[in-house]
């Protein structure tokens, strides 16, 4: 049985609200993931630009590792997770 003419427009104002929104969400979360790339980026660097300040070469080395860490391994864990919610919205 075929829709009445109500119906299918009802039905298809739905359909391109629900499409607005799947695309302001997925920028939400790519605007999420760039700050977080971002933040990450930040307090990496940060740790080492200490780590070239300091004069302890003990403490220099431990700032020095750990913004290295901070940083790639912020970066490694944002793009997976952003990668394991891209497929989570698209169902998959």
């Amino acid at each position: 049985m075929a829709l009445e003419r109500h119906d299918q427009q009802d039905a298809t104002e739905r359909d391109i609200r629900l499409e607005e929104q799947a695309r302001r969400d997925d920028w939400i979360a790519r605007l999420r993931v760039i700050a977080s790339l971002l933040a990450v980026t930040c307090v990496g660097l940060g740790l080492m630009g200490f780590a070239l300040h300091t004069t302890d070469p003990t403490l220099g080395g431990i700032c020095w590792m750990a913004g290295q860490t901070v940083w790639l391994g912020g970066w490694l864990f944002v793009l997976v997770g952003a990668y394991g919610g891209h497929l989570r919205r698209r169902g998959q």
